[in-house]
C-alpha cells in the first residue's frame, strides 16, 4: 500500500495503524485516534514529541 492508502485505512484498522513502520502513518494514527502512553515509547522521536504534548 502506497501512504495515501494507508492514511485512508487508519479509521478502518486502527490498531495495525499504531503499529505500521511507517513514522509518519504512526503519527497521524495517534492524532486521528489520540495519543496513548505507547506513544511516549515509540521509536521514532516526531511521534513522541508530539505525544509528550498532547499529554
Amino acid at each position: 500500500m502506497n501512504y495515501a492508502e494507508k492514511l485512508c485505512c487508519i479509521s478502518y484498522f486502527p490498531k495495525e495503524s499504531l503499529k505500521d513502520e511507517d513514522a509518519s502513518i504512526r503519527l497521524n494514527a495517534y492524532r486521528a485516534l489520540g495519543f496513548t502512553k505507547e506513544a511516549l515509547k515509540d521509536q521514532h522521536y516526531r511521534v513522541r514529541l508530539e505525544a509528550y504534548r498532547a499529554l
